[in-house]
């Protein structure tokens, strides 16, 4: 089943929308694990001064 042009533009933008927003929370989601991490490193390294 062929689309037609119109049908085309739409689902192309409702695509390209959802890409976008995927896109984002990807960027959203690697910010979070990226403070996650630099918080468990910072816990890590008050845990061993203190048990020096």
């Amino acid at each position: 089943m062929a689309l037609t042009t119109a049908e085309y533009e739409a689902r192309r933008r409702r695509l390209e929308a959802d890409a976008e927003d995927a896109r984002k929370a990807l960027a959203a989601a690697r910010s979070r694990y990226d403070a996650i991490c630099g918080e468990l490193v910072a816990l890590r390294r008050a845990q061993n001064q203190a048990g020096s």
